[in-house]
């Protein structure tokens, strides 16, 4: 189902890095492959999925401010990804990146890279929602 992308929000658990975030790019997750075939193989090339993910990078832009400090030397931190719907994604995460400028008679406009180091967790609010809800009620 489709929703407005209105209203994401991005925490960082150490740095508390903050900024006027425009447009959010979540992290893309990629699983390698390995090529298994061999002289014998026929009708075409067979695969096997690697083990390991590679849960990618989270780009965001943002309103430039100057006078902000990137944690681009910082430890990786824990992000919170909060969708609109109030669903989340959650990994560890540091900077790789961080630019900033303006254009004449616009909007100085940022932009910052964080790689995913490990898992990302995805939390569905609906289902975690009617988890807390059916609780034992005693009280």
């Amino acid at each position: 189902m489709a929703f407005v992308s209105t209203g994401i929000t991005l925490l960082f658990g150490t740095s508390g890095f903050e900024a006027e975030f425009l447009d959010i790019e979540p992290p893309a997750f990629e699983r390698g492959y390995v090529e298994t075939s061999h002289q014998g193989t026929t009708g075409g090339h067979t695969f096997t999925p690697k083990e390991l993910i590679d849960y990618g990078e989270l780009v965001a832009n943002f309103a430039f401010d100057p006078a902000t400090d990137p944690p681009i030397d910082g430890a990786a931190e824990t992000v919170t990804i909060t969708w609109p719907d109030d669903e989340t994604w959650v990994a560890t995460m540091f900077m790789t990146s961080y630019k900033g400028g303006g254009t004449f008679e616009d909007k100085a406009v940022g932009s910052a890279t964080f790689k995913v180091s490990g898992a990302v967790a995805i939390t569905d609010a609906s289902a975690s929602a009617s988890a807390s809800s059916s609780g034992s009620g005693t009280g």
